[in-house]
């Protein structure tokens, strides 16, 4: 006796079709989140340190310092800007590629559109993750001219 299917399997086959690019929509969200609350941290973190640079009572020694971390506060700004929009763009393909699913005649296949998306999607999260650890590298650096007088020994 052949087995017959259940009228829901084409309704099961899409949701399971459409559940990896969901996840990664969540998965991507996350980390927006993440990088945005960063991204206003930095801004803030700026905003002070040039309010002490602009101190007329700030000696020059300590200006100079200022100024090299300002600087590195804005790399490193632009860099999560670049990990910020990369994630937005993969936001915006892995949601194309659910709604390729959706209208995808056969549910067990996402389509030419829905593929290309989705690696496109996950290519920009691979951007978003290494300028992100760009940011990290510059965020060591201006830790490290905070302290550089702190940590310089008095003898050298």
């Amino acid at each position: 006796m052949p087995m017959t299917h259940a009228p829901s399997s084409g309704l099961m086959s899409l949701i399971s079709a459409a559940v990896a690019p969901v996840v990664l929509i969540s998965a991507v969200a996350i980390l927006l989140s993440g990088y945005t609350s960063k991204h206003i941290s930095i801004s803030n973190q700026m905003r002070s340190l040039a309010m002490e640079y602009r101190n007329a009572a700030t000696d020059e020694a300590r200006r100079s310092n200022l100024k090299v971390q300002l600087l590195i506060f804005q790399r490193r700004l632009h860099f999560m800007w670049l990990s910020i929009f990369a994630l937005s763009l993969a936001q915006l393909c892995f949601l194309t590629t659910v709604i390729s699913v959706i209208l995808s005649e056969r549910a067990e296949r996402i389509g030419v559109m829905g593929a290309i998306s989705l690696v496109v999607g996950l290519l920009l999260m691979f951007v978003a993750v290494v300028t992100e650890l760009y940011e990290m590298h510059l965020s060591r650096i201006t830790v490290t001219e905070e302290l550089i007088d702190i940590c310089v020994s008095k003898n050298t």
